[in-house]
């Protein structure tokens, strides 16, 4: 992105969700770190940032948005006698406020507001305004237009293959493929190894057919070599997608 605060989350409320009967949570433009105990909700707060982003999604062709699940609802007990009676609290609402390209401050908020119940949009009309504004200019094919990166990761993210159905590599080329599982705390791995697998074909043909590279391609490869020489000190990495294993070819002197 060419600017830094094109997406910027400046704050997050929420009232009974997870461990949080009410809270309201601040955020830095440029990083927060949230420091807490194990329980204390550091998760929670995480996955309740997930589900208010990924609401642009709604309006996204190859997306999907999270929904506020019944097992979300903060649990409150009553002394029944001797024994407790456990009772979900509703409704679990999420409530966001954020900055987005030279647009005033925006705010919206997601509501499940019973068991049966499906997660509202109602009040999200200011960031669906966005992202459907978004998705007319990817219509009609506007180069111009440079899309919020947005990604939750777990500590796990590293060795998850654990989606590797031919359903995940779209047949259709749309730039919103880039968000599919964006938000799900886990990288769809077959997915990006997919994703170089196309690319590199592509840039065979490209040399058969005398064009030139792949613009795509080598930025994202330029990318990992920098990253690679910062990491081992070296300052000729050199990345490529193997086709014969299927894998990325990692070589650098030591």
């Amino acid at each position: 992105m060419q600017e830094t605060e094109k997406v910027y989350l400046k704050k997050i409320s929420l009232e009974n969700f997870r461990c949080f009967e009410k809270v309201e949570a601040d955020l830095q433009k440029k990083l927060t770190l949230v420091v807490g105990a194990n329980g204390a909700g550091k998760t929670s707060l995480l996955e309740s940032i997930a589900i208010a982003m990924s609401t642009m999604f709604t309006a996204f062709d190859g997306a999907k948005a999270m929904n506020i699940t019944k097992e979300s609802a903060h649990l409150k007990a009553y002394k029944i006698g001797s024994t407790d009676n456990v009772q979900p609290q509703y409704p679990v609402r999420i409530g966001a406020w954020a900055q987005l390209d030279e647009r005033p401050e925006i705010y919206w908020e997601r509501t499940l507001n019973t068991a049966k119940g499906k997660t509202t949009i109602k009040d999200a009309k200011q960031i669906l305004e966005v992202a459907s504004d978004y998705q007319k200019r990817l219509q009609e094919g506007d180069t111009s237009l440079l899309l919020p990166i947005i990604a939750y990761y777990g500590t796990g993210r590293q060795w998850d293959y654990h989606r590797e159905k031919q359903a995940d590599i779209s047949e259709k080329n749309t730039r919103t493929n880039g968000y599919i599982d964006c938000m799900s705390g886990t990288a769809n791995i077959k997915l990006m190894m997919n994703w170089f697998l196309k690319m590199t074909v592509q840039k065979y043909q490209n040399q058969e057919n005398g064009y030139g590279p792949v613009p795509e391609l080598e930025a994202v490869f330029s990318a990992m070599e920098q990253c690679c020489n910062r990491i081992t000190g070296s300052n000729d990495a050199k990345i490529q997608y193997n086709i014969e294993t299927k894998e990325i070819d990692v070589a650098y002197t030591d």
